[in-house]
Order: structure tokens, then sequence, then C-alpha cells
């Protein structure tokens, strides 16, 4: 009872056996009102294995836009064993809004004028949405298992987001053991977010060391200067306020004052012992560089070496 096989067969198709209308692949002639023509290749389904040899399987189509709506004409040859004959297809096109402005573009299903993205053309050889067609996506088949296992690829493939990494160890089972190619992909999404962070940090660091190098040269008086030293060295440590004495050019006095503050430097929680910053001066040029932002180039560097490395790897 209840074996392999056992049970009603199932009577419905998959949207993967059938022909997909999808309006985003009219996207960039929905754009502007007019009337374009074109052709579509098929590449798979039925009707490609229905044609003949020698001819490109396809369908023509015509798109008729107005400001908000508009109109989709197919016309294709529909084959039923030998028998041939030509079908015309027109669907009708709407749009909703959407909630920042714009609007989305749907077809409208010619048999229960319901609003579809996608028509599918089956055995009927005319175009219906899914419900129409009692279609079902191949997730609806799957098992549990199945799903979880599709869900941790999804999640491994995007392992350098922290939602990911945490959503994949918070879970109580894993029934997909990892192979080396999504171990490729999850050391790349790592490296992929560890750059784009780094790059983000660096453009953050150059606007704020422009920032306070504009609003000391601002002040007047070397109290006022000395203050804000003071203040800079309090926030981010000794030798970002250095740097800046550095890329200004004041006198060292100023460096003397900023030295008398306490070192409170966040730099040694982001790199190691090895990276830590040279007392060395700043060479100025067109870009105001801190030792800060050697450090990060240095560690984008790195990275990137590093992704090279992994793509010669798995090539």
């Amino acid at each position: 009872m209840g074996g392999y096989g056992s049970g009603r067969p199932k009577m419905s198709h998959l949207t993967t056996e059938l022909l997909a209308i999808d309006t985003m692949q009219f996207k960039k002639y929905l754009r502007t009102p007019g009337i374009a023509k074109g052709h579509l290749i098929i590449t798979s389904g039925t009707m490609k294995d229905d044609c003949p040899d020698g001819e490109i399987p396809g369908l023509a189509y015509t798109i008729e836009c107005v400001s908000q709506s508009g109109t989709l004409t197919l016309e294709y040859i529909a084959r039923s064993g030998e028998r041939e004959q030509e079908q015309s297809a027109c669907i009708p096109l709407v749009t909703t809004p959407c909630n920042y402005g714009g609007h989305r573009w749907w077809m409208q299903c010619p048999c229960c004028d319901t609003r579809a993205r996608v028509v599918y053309i089956g055995s009927s050889m005319y175009p219906m949405c899914r419900m129409c067609q009692d279609l079902h996506y191949q997730s609806q088949r799957s098992s549990y298992i199945e799903r979880h296992i599709t869900y941790e690829k999804y999640l491994l493939s995007n392992y350098g987001y922290y939602w990911a990494y945490d959503r994949y160890h918070s879970l109580k089972e894993h029934y997909f053991k990892i192979t080396p190619e999504y171990a490729y992909k999850m050391r790349k999404s790592q490296l992929e977010q560890d750059l784009h962070l780094i790059r983000l940090y660096i453009k953050f660091e150059i606007k704020m060391l422009k920032i306070y190098l504009r609003d000391i040269a601002s002040l007047q008086s070397d109290e006022d200067k000395h203050v804000y030293l003071e203040h800079i060295a309090k926030e981010h440590g000794q030798d970002y306020a250095l740097d800046t004495v550095h890329l200004l050019g004041l006198s060292i006095q100023f460096e003397r004052a900023v030295r008398t503050v306490a070192d409170t430097s966040v730099l040694n929680q982001f790199f190691s012992d090895e990276d830590a910053p040279e007392p060395e001066c700043v060479s100025t040029g067109d870009e105001p560089e801190s030792r800060k932002l050697k450090l990060l180039r240095s560690k984008e560097q790195a990275i990137k070496q590093e992704m090279q490395a992994l793509e010669k790897e798995a090539a």
C-alpha cells in the first residue's frame, strides 16, 4: 500500500513543456508608442520538434502600442500530424500603475480575460494563460527534500551576504552535500561582497578626509585648528590626525598637540599586526591619501589577486 508508483497518474503538464510568450521579450518595444514587427525563434518544445528540416521554427509578431494599451498579434503555423494550418492570435496588452511611478505591461488572456505576464502555446495551438491550461511549475512536483536542496543551493550561491550566511547555518538540516562547484561559488560570493564593501569604505574615507582637510583649512586661528585636530584624534586615532597634519603641511606644533592626545586608533581592529601602518610621512597628490586608505587599497588588491587565483583554479 502506498508503494512506488502508486496513486493516480499526473495528467497536468509543466510550463517548461509548452512554448512561453513573455511580455519581457517585448519590453524594449513597449517603452515608446508605435508599431514594431519581428520574429521569435523557438529553441525548444513541440513546435521545434514538429518543424521540418531546413526550416527555422518561430513566430512572427506585430506590436501596436499606444500610451497605456496595445495589441500583440502572433502569426505562426500550427501542425497536427501531417496537417498544417496558419494561425493568427490577437492578444490585448494592458497596463497597471507601479507604486513609485511608471506602469507595468501585461497580456490579457484571450480565454479568461485575466492579466498575465506569460501566455503558453500548447496542444491547442492557441495562446492561453497557465490557469486556463491547468499548467504546473516544476517546483510544485518537487518533494520537501528537493525544495530544501534548491533553497540550500540558493543560499550557498549568495554566501557572501550576511543574511544568506545566517539563514544557511540556522537551518536545522542540510540535505545538500557541498560539491567543489558550490565551494567555488561560496568563496567567490564572499570575495565579491568583501571587495564591494572595501570599495565603499574607500569612497567613504576619501570623502571624509576631504571634508576634514577643508574644515581645517577654513579655520583662521591656530587654537581652533588645535581643538579640531584633537577631536579628529579622539574619533579616529593619532595616525589619522597626523596624516591630516602632513597633508596640510602644518607646522610641528600641531603634530605635537596631536601626540598629546590618547591614541584611540581603531585601525588594529580591522587589520592584523603585520598590516599595521608605518609611521611615515604621507605623500600628497591629486587625491588625499592617508595610511588608512593605503591599507584599504592593499586589502582591495589582495582580494583581487585571490579572485584571479580562484578563477584560474576553477578554469
